[in-house]
């Protein structure tokens, strides 16, 4: 089954073609324009140049059931009243049912390319170039703060991102300068093939950038002493298994001479017997 995701990744590659040759903006998941509204358009795309000036809207659905709620109530596509054209975006084997369906005046469908390695999307039947009947400027001003509160969500992220390699820069370099403190010396290849290893195994166990999560609570000197008390662990195993072992020894030794001790004795006793 065709996604909505799928069907949204087929229009940005058929409208967004060149990166480097920007034809126009491709809104995803937009809210409504209408104050107070909770609804929003599956995607906007408003091209520039020649038709400039023009906006379409794009409903995404992915099962029979889904347009039928749709095309029930037409009015919850709030952005169509604001576009100049609205289309139905649905899989390939939705196209004859929502075609053939009571749609709306001026709506029209369209699914991803039909011929395998295809870029175009495949116009099921066009849709109508109309005008909105939606005041403009409050389409335009909600597409122009929907795209500068997105640019500030990139630029948080950025941030973010920053800031954690960063982080995780200073906490190499510190441990860096610990390892290389204990050793007295340069990190050698062996060094270096070892912290990867020891690198690969933590995050193996503990996640990708496990030392940039402060909830986990695993640090640096954490993993060191953790290191060092398995290493005490093992050391105080291995002095007990000696101790146990030589105990044994000293038992064995023991129970040896007594019954060396009773057999002399049992053997005087007959001795004094036969006398």
């Amino acid at each position: 089954m065709t996604s909505a995701a799928q069907l949204y990744r087929a229009l940005e590659h058929d409208r967004i073609r060149d990166p480097n040759r920007i034809t126009g903006a491709l809104f995803h998941e937009i809210g409504s324009p209408i104050p107070g509204s909770a609804r929003r358009a599956d995607a906007l795309w408003v091209p520039f140049g020649v038709r400039s000036g023009e906006i379409e809207g794009f409903e995404i659905k992915v099962s029979k059931a889904d347009l039928m709620r749709e095309l029930a109530d037409p009015t919850k596509a709030e952005w169509a009243a604001f576009c100049t054209r609205w289309w139905l975006l649905v899989p390939i084997e939705l196209a004859e049912d929502a075609a053939d369906a009571d749609l709306p005046v001026g709506w029209g469908v369209m699914t991803p390319p039909v011929r395998k390695g295809g870029r175009a999307m495949h116009v099921v039947k066009p849709a109508a170039t109309v005008t909105p009947t939606g005041d403009p400027a409050v389409a335009w001003a909600k597409l122009l703060r929907h795209r500068l509160w997105a640019q500030h969500d990139r630029d948080v992220q950025q941030d973010y991102d920053r800031k954690a390699f960063e982080r995780r820069q200073r906490s190499l370099e510190e441990a860096e300068k610990r390892l290389q403190d204990q050793l007295g010396r340069q990190r050698t290849p062996a060094h270096e093939a070892a912290l990867d290893s020891l690198s690969a195994a933590l995050e193996q166990r503990l996640g990708t950038f496990w030392w940039n999560r402060p909830r986990a609570g695993v640090s640096f000197d954490d993993v060191a002493e953790a290191v060092a008390d398995l290493q005490t662990a093992r050391r105080a195993t291995e002095t007990l298994t000696q101790r146990g072992s030589a105990e044994v020894d000293n038992l064995r030794w023991m129970a040896e001479r007594i019954a060396g001790i009773l057999a002399a004795a049992d053997d005087r006793a007959a001795s004094r017997a036969h006398q």
